[in-house]
């Protein structure tokens, strides 16, 4: 079944390439906060970087890396959204994104974070398409 641009889930994808010295992974949806909170963040002061170790839902060290919420509206969804800095391994990356499907997140389609900014009012149509060649150009 295809996934919908119009779902209300909780959605995440990684936003660097790997491997690379740190990598980022963004969360967005009204579950971020509680998937976040599972993982092992304990403080979601806005737009603040804080020292998380993060750990699997069975409770398993993933990486001691930092993580910073943005609430709604103030994020580039529009919506609640936890970013994770970490470690940039594949290995770190993997685990994390198990993690949080297990706890309910879905990998995002491609361009569904700028779908949902536009949706929001976060971004023009014409913003998000820049968005998109810039993802696109070598």
């Amino acid at each position: 079944m295809a996934t919908s641009y119009l779902s209300n889930d909780t959605i995440h994808s990684l936003t660097t390439g790997l491997p690379a010295p740190i990598g980022v992974l963004r969360v967005s949806g009204s579950k971020c906060f509680e998937i976040a909170k599972r993982l092992g963040v304990t403080d979601f002061e806005s737009r603040k970087l804080k020292l998380v170790h993060l750990k699997s839902p069975s409770g398993k060290l993933i990486d001691h890396s930092m993580s910073v919420a943005f609430q709604a509206p103030a994020s580039f969804t529009g919506e609640d959204v936890v970013e994770f800095h970490f470690h940039g391994s594949g290995a770190v990356a993997k685990h994390l994104l198990r993690s949080l499907t297990e706890l309910g997140s879905r990998q995002a389609a491609a361009g569904e974070f700028s779908f949902r900014a536009v949706k929001n009012g976060k971004m023009t149509l014409s913003g998000a398409m820049a968005v998109s060649d810039l993802i696109a150009s070598s």
